[in-house]
């Protein structure tokens, strides 16, 4: 992947949307899998809109560290940080043996990821 290619970072992140759009349809849902798919879409995201505005970034998965960046370069996103932090959470966590997220929490993160994808695609002006 180009890292400096804005729009390799939106491939990757609909990679991830698809993903975990398509996990959440099948009758056995890994709820905690999907979520950390959700959080990589819109770390991406994020990450695509910063190399878009010409900044750079740290290698985190920190959605409350990228919105920061994003705000210092004029970008308002306009999600919470507690939204940010929930989405963030399962970055790690959801990838190891704890509490899965229920599947309130797995639409919860959907619904925040949508946001963001909604957001970067309208910003770097994909359809």
């Amino acid at each position: 992947m180009k890292e400096d290619d804005p729009l390799a970072w939106v491939e990757k992140a609909e990679e991830d949307w698809v993903t975990a759009n398509t996990m959440m349809k099948k009758s056995k849902v890994f709820t905690g899998i999907v979520c950390y798919h959700f959080q990589q879409c819109a770390e991406k995201y994020i990450k695509a809109v910063i190399i878009h505005k010409g900044s750079t970034f740290p290698k985190t998965h920190d959605l409350n560290a990228l919105n920061s960046i994003s705000e210092t370069n004029g970008i308002l996103i306009g999600m919470t940080a507690s939204d940010l932090e929930t989405l963030s959470g399962y970055a790690t966590a959801a990838r190891y043996p704890s509490a899965d997220p229920t599947k309130e929490d797995m639409q919860e993160a959907a619904l925040i990821a949508k946001t963001i994808r909604k957001f970067s695609r309208a910003f770097l002006g994909l359809k």
